[in-house]
Parts: structure tokens; C-alpha cells; sequence
């Protein structure tokens, strides 16, 4: 749901020129079961899975995806297999992707955790094969479809709370999923007009454990 923070539109429009000052209003996708926006994404590749007879599936992550399929797969009494690249290529485990490697365990997945790179793929790829799994990973059509509810959610809850589309949306972000999502929903909602913001932290000093062989991030996620 959306959450009014009246508190800081008060606040805005106390500092603001008259007349000025948004309303503003925050959703957050902490608060989906696996504890992230990606619960979209995998909801609707576990869903067609499970409508076209799969016993299982199976993705390709570093880390939240991961953690969204095994739940959404756990949800639908499927197996689910994970493949993670967890180790650089000096072989150094990266603390924060192998802690995301247990939660998807502790939804009953398997998870096979690889350096990054080739490995991944063709481990990937001849799980797939040789399970005749789904292909569950995040650039699917299914896993694309499912991150644009964000934007149409946005749009159609703004418009039962105030009777009117948002003039704005800040999504903040590490890779550019959210504000994807929102830019592509809401079209779809009918409301083309809004402007998407992207806003995401920059903290150089602080990149993964250990980057070599990694495309290191803005910070860990």
C-alpha cells in the first residue's frame, strides 16, 4: 500500500513558496515476502511455471532474485534450484552474496554456488537441461512483465488515495530496476505523463569484498 507521510509534506510546504509542495506518499517493497521489489519479477515466471506444468525452476542470480524465486517457488509447492555466483575469480567468497545464498535455503532451494563468469552459464544452462526446470531468471519476458506492477500499482493506488495520477515518482534504486519498472507500468495504468526519478547512493569506498572479477556496484545490495 501507499503510506501518507503527512509529517513531511508539512514540512515541505512550510518551507516551500505558496502554493507549492507535493503531497507525498512512500510504497515500500521491503515489505513483499522475500523483502524486495524482485518478488514481482519471479512471482509471474513461478506463476506461468506452474500454469504450463514445470515440476521446477531455475535461476541465475547474485543474490535477492534468488531469494524471491526460491520464495515464490516455495509458495507453489515447486522445486527450485539456484545458481549463484558467489566467488571472484581468485576464488574469494563474497560475505554478502553467500548470506543471501542461505535465505534462498532456508525456502527449501538448492543452491549451487559458482565463481562468476562462464562457470555460472554453463552450469546454468545444463542444470536446465538436465532438469527440464523453467527457465526462471530475470530477463525473461515473464520476469520483465512482472517488475512493470510496480509502476501500474504506483499510478492506481495514487489515484484511489487523492482521485488524481502522481506528477512525480522517486525511485530509489542500485541498478536501475525500480525506475525501469515504474517508467514502464505506468503507461500501462493509463497515466504516460508522470516524471520517474531515479535516485540511488554512490559510496565509492565501500564496494563489495572483493571486486576483482566482479562488475562492482555503487554498494552492496
Amino acid at each position: 500500500p501507499l503510506i501518507e507521510l503527512k509529517n513531511l509534506t508539512a514540512l515541505v510546504r512550510k518551507i516551500s513558496e505558496p502554493g507549492l509542495g507535493a503531497r507525498i506518499f512512500v510504497k515500500d517493497e521491503a515489505n513483499n515476502p522475500a523483502r524486495s521489489f524482485k518478488d514481482r519479477r519471479a512471482s509471474l515466471s513461478v506463476h506461468n511455471a506452474l500454469m504450463k506444468g514445470y515440476p521446477g525452476v531455475v535461476a541465475a542470480t547474485s543474490g535477492n532474485y534468488g531469494a524471491a524465486v526460491a520464495s515464490q517457488a516455495a509458495r507453489k509447492n515447486l522445486s527450485s534450484i539456484i545458481v549463484q555466483e558467489v566467488f571472484d575469480s581468485r576464488g574469494f567468497e563474497q560475505p554478502e552474496i553467500a548470506e543471501k545464498g542461505r535465505a534462498c535455503e532456508a525456502y527449501g532451494s538448492e543452491v549451487l554456488q559458482l565463481s562468476v563468469g562462464p562457470e555460472l552459464f554453463y552450469v546454468f544452462l545444463l542444470v536446465l537441461e538436465e532438469t527440464g526446470f523453467f527457465n526462471a531468471s530475470l530477463y525473461t519476458p515473464f520476469s520483465i512483465a512482472g517488475i512493470e506492477t510496480l509502476g501500474t500499482e504506483i499510478v492506481e493506488q495514487t489515484r484511489e488515495r487523492t482521485g488524481r495520477d502522481p506528477d512525480a515518482i522517486i525511485s530509489t534504486h542500485a541498478g536501475g530496476g525500480t525506475p525501469t519498472g515504474t517508467a514502464r507500468g505506468g503507461p500501462k495504468a493509463g497515466n504516460p505523463g508522470a516524471r520517474v526519478i531515479g535516485a540511488r547512493v554512490t559510496l565509492p569506498g565501500l564496494p563489495q569484498a572483493s571486486a576483482r572479477g566482479f562488475n562492482p556496484p555503487p554498494f552492496p545490495t
